[in-house]
């Protein structure tokens, strides 16, 4: 670490004679260079480790090392203002432009003039970091393509190119497209000129910070700049502030494409009269979305009123409400009908409130996971929880959890309550029944002895044919359960027994009925092999063909009827098909659609080109 340099003069000198250690020493802080005896400095090994941990250390190599090239380029590699240290008898210019090259930008400031007033060079530096251009030549500061290339890197470049151009219009226009937020070092008369605010605001909106004062009333200035982002509300004109088109247009843009950290909410930027004028919130901001809370913005009066016009888009929006109106019940019982999980945000008297809680569950039954014990045990506040929110079954209480109405009440809400079904209830066949009846992925969550139970799981794969899956091996082989699960998802063939799969019958059933590609790996190989079922599945579903024997591949016919499924289905096709000029053409008339996967060789293919620019056109 850096304490060696200081410490190692204090070392024995036995210490600091030993070879392997002054190796060591310079691996972990090469500045301990400093401090070894000067024959270590003249070590080539000694010094190449120390340069390549901290290139500054340079400047203890000895002045034959200095002149080393590969030493000197290392240090440079590491720190490129280790080039202060390079012995003066090496031409250092020829070094310099191979960094410049190498993308090491500011390095110009060490070249001679030459250099910094070869375009050449500049360029390449500038490409690597904007702000070389100070090193650049006063010529080649007034270069309109090298400045702009510069800005384009680095914005902050713009303060050194040459006075000339930062008085020339034409220049300012280009620059401020590139980087609106150049506008801020620009001379008065330009942040007064609206054509050039205007292209400023076109390339970053909130640069009407840095626009004059007269153009920050401007009507037609600030519309821009709000277009782009709701945010620039925050520099418009007071008077602007009180426009209703204007704030109105700033709170019903989504701004949720910017970065979580900057999505601020423009209310807070607009006039308080116009903020809380009760028009204005029930039409401007109760119709808005994709904001963060807008009561912090509002006045007691208008928070209650946006609250209470069911325009609360999130239920935390209650913690900034006074205590006086977060304590009051009406209000409260007021706009809970309206706030899907508000309960969590009340004090903690309102959730051992059985009116408030009643009127919470109705609204969404999870909320009953806020009610105190007492609550949760109360037969009518679990009823509705779960009538509301069948998986509400999980809060309910444990004298209650038992309860047959309630957990029916359950399972006919949501086929996954089963899942929060006491083991004991779980037995009942009615309720499992009435499970997966209302969704079959219930059957799951059913005990052994009902997924052996034909009726239960033929309701269930007729729902939901995935089902199968969790069905008793003997009824995976029952043919009538297999065709009314592949009714509704081909793929649960996968579960189905090896008898059933090698059925023509079920196969066919699967196919025609099949989502996803990767139904193929569940199919026998002798169907697979087999022309007719595979056509019957290309049809069904294209992209099917990237699965199958390569005989199948090169089937102009099975390819066709591929792509007409799929277009992308084409990029499977054999090789030979893909680079067929003519079955190329027959495919893109035939689909009417651009494919994709064309043979590379084809690419270029005028005719193709036609074909494809035809189609675009129609």
């Amino acid at each position: 670490m850096s304490q060696w340099k200081g410490n190692l003069k204090y070392l024995d000198e036995n210490f600091k004679n030993n070879r392997a250690l002054a190796l060591q020493s310079v691996s972990v802080d090469g500045l301990v260079l400093a401090s070894l005896h000067e024959f270590y400095k003249n070590d080539k090994e000694i010094v190449l480790e120390a340069v390549n941990q901290n290139g500054l250390a340079l400047e203890y190599a000895s002045a034959r090392l200095k002149k080393n090239k590969f030493i000197i380029l290392t240090a440079l590699a590491n720190n490129v203002d280790a080039i202060r240290f390079v012995n003066k008898s090496i031409k250092i210019n020829q070094i310099g432009y191979r960094l410049i090259l190498n993308s090491e930008g500011r390095v110009l400031k060490y070249l001679n003039s030459k250099y910094k007033d070869n375009p050449k060079y500049v360029k390449i530096a500038i490409e690597d970091n904007g702000l070389a251009l100070q090193y650049a030549s006063e010529n080649l500061k007034n270069n309109t393509e090298i400045a702009l290339l510069a800005i384009s890197q680095n914005g902050m470049a713009f303060n050194f190119v040459s006075e000339e151009l930062k008085n020339n219009a034409d220049f300012i226009k280009s620059a401020v497209e590139i980087d609106g937020s150049i506008l801020k070092y620009l001379d008065h008369n330009f942040k007064s000129d609206k054509q050039i605010v205007l292209a400023a605001l076109q390339q970053n909106p909130l640069a009407l910070k840095y626009a004059s004062m007269d153009l920050k009333k401007d009507r037609e200035i600030v519309l821009e700049a709000i277009k782009g982002n709701s945010l620039a509300l925050a520099y418009a004109s007071e008077d602007l502030k009180k426009d209703w088109d204007i704030c109105s247009l700033a709170i019903s843009l989504d701004n949720s494409f910017l970065p979580m950290s900057i999505q601020l909410n423009p209310l807070q930027f607009v006039d308080d009269l116009i903020k809380n004028d009760k028009k204005f919130l029930v039409e401007v901001i109760g119709e808005s979305s994709n904001r963060p809370s807008s009561l912090q913005y509002l006045n007691s009066d208008s928070k209650i009123e946006y609250i209470k016009n069911q325009f609360v888009g999130m239920n935390d929006d209650l913690l900034y409400l006074d205590d006086n109106t977060k304590n009051d019940k009406q209000f409260i019982l007021s706009v809970i009908y309206n706030c899907a999980d508000c309960l969590k945000f009340l004090d903690d008297k309102f959730k051992n409130d059985r009116e408030v809680v009643l009127a919470a569950v109705k609204r969404d039954g999870n909320s009953l996971m806020y009610a105190t014990q007492n609550l949760i045990d109360d037969y009518e506040i679990a009823f509705e929880a779960v009538n509301s929110n069948g998986k509400a079954l999980e809060f309910v209480g444990e004298t209650l959890i038992n309860n047959r109405s309630i957990v029916l009440a359950a399972v006919n809400k949501d086929e996954d309550a089963l899942l929060f079904v006491s083991d004991s209830l779980k037995k009942d066949r009615e309720i499992v029944l009435k499970a997966v009846n209302t969704g079959g992925s219930a059957l799951e969550y059913a005990p052994d002895i009902h997924k052996k139970d034909r009726e239960i799981v033929l309701a269930a794969v007729s729902n939901y044919g995935y089902a199968i899956e969790h069905a008793d091996v003997t009824l995976k082989n029952d043919k009538e359960i297999a065709l009314a699960a592949l009714t509704n998802f081909g793929e649960a063939i996968e579960f189905l027994s090896d008898d059933l799969k090698n059925d023509n019958l079920i196969v066919l059933k699967a196919l025609n009925n099949s989502n996803y590609a990767y139904i193929i790996n569940h199919i026998p190989k002798k169907f697979i092999n087999n022309r007719e079922m595979m056509l019957i599945a290309v049809k069904h579903r294209g992209e099917v063909i990237q699965n199958l024997p390569n005989k199948f591949k090169k089937d102009k016919e099975l390819v066709l009827e591929a792509i007409k499924q799929n277009i992308y289905a084409f990029q499977y096709a054999d090789e030979s098909l893909r680079k067929d000029k003519s079955f190329v053409l027959n495919c893109i008339e035939v689909s009417r659609k651009e494919i994709f996967g064309i043979h590379e060789s084809l690419t270029q293919d005028q005719d193709i080109k036609n074909a494809i620019s035809k189609l675009k056109n129609n």
